[in-house]
């Protein structure tokens, strides 16, 4: 819980050997706590017959608008094993557990690491508009741009790039040649805007790629080895400037109902602006080709809930 300090959280419940009350229990409850809108839940085992039940309650949670984020131990002979000695529950076959709560429709993660990103995923971005597959790129480094579009397929899913509109490529155009970066930034997608763009330039082009009908979410990676952008705090332990990018990122999350990922791929030194950003709303990973992939298993799991 201390690595995801940013949760607005309403209970962190361990529920032991559930000798009276049981995971489907517990998240029956949940789902009618109207100030819960994500349920992260990890499990090493269910009661005897609870299983299905909890199957049941994933399916009443979702339809009652929320997320349900899954994490189940005891995915090996050894896990199992593990899990027996530490709760004495029954860890039972993961496969059947991971296909039968796939399929009541909850988000089921594969490691610790990605339980963690999906649930900051989910609660960040709760109440945006995940409506599709097309994704607006773009970093003011190359690597970021092609580590984007290198991540778009893989092997059980599939993203792509969006195909901007005229009028979107004509604002894109003008807010580049206003900055006097057109002898080096091209109007494409994902689009490099190189280490010449400030926190303005960042936010009137994440405002104007949201603002595309063609554009499902955006993408902005901030490398922040740059002069030209407000990346570090003015003192140790002080706030962002409302100009800096994660003052800008504040207002616009608000204001945009499509989804914003942000990736900060650099060195702890600039942990500060990832917290910023995480602290004004925008789910920020530290690599491109992660932020990518945790996305598309995330939309792929909004898509299948909207079809139920």
């Amino acid at each position: 819980m201390s690595k995801l300090s940013f949760y607005d959280l309403v209970y962190g419940i361990s529920a032991g050997n559930q000798i009276d009350l049981t995971m489907s229990d517990l998240l029956r409850y949940l789902k009618d706590d109207p100030r819960v809108q994500v349920c992260g839940v990890y499990v090493e085992g269910f009661r005897d017959g609870d299983g299905i039940e909890f199957a049941r309650a994933v399916r009443e949670t979702l339809a009652a608008g929320k997320d349900v984020v899954f994490y189940k131990a005891g995915r090996t002979a050894e896990g199992r094993s593990a899990t027996s000695g530490h709760t004495a529950s029954i860890a039972g076959d993961y496969d059947v557990c991971e296909a039968i709560i796939q399929q009541a429709g909850a988000c089921v993660a594969q490691t610790f690491t990605e339980f963690e990103e999906l649930l900051m995923l989910a609660s960040l971005a709760y109440g945006k508009d995940f409506n599709g597959f097309r994704v607006a790129g773009m970093s003011n480094a190359g690597f970021e741009v092609v580590g984007m579009a290198d991540r778009l397929h893989g092997e059980d899913y599939d993203l792509e790039l969006a195909n901007f509109t005229l009028e979107t490529r004509s604002k894109l155009a003008e807010i580049v040649v206003r900055n006097k970066l057109d002898a080096l930034v091209d109007v494409k997608n994902p689009m490099d805007i190189t280490p010449m763009s400030d926190d303005g330039v960042y936010a009137a082009i994440i405002q104007t790629m949201a603002e595309d009908p063609n554009v499902d979410v955006v993408m902005a990676g901030f490398v922040p080895l740059t002069p030209a952008m407000q990346t570090l705090p003015a003192a140790t332990g002080a706030a962002f400037s409302p100009e800096s990018t994660p003052g800008r990122m504040r207002d616009l999350v608000s204001r945009v109902s499509k989804p914003i990922i942000g990736v900060i791929d650099s060195g702890q030194l600039f942990d500060p602006m990832t917290h910023a950003l995480i602290q004004a709303g925008l789910p920020t990973f530290r690599s491109a080709d992660r932020a990518m992939w945790i996305l598309a298993r995330f939309t792929h799991y909004r898509q299948q809930r909207r079809g139920r």
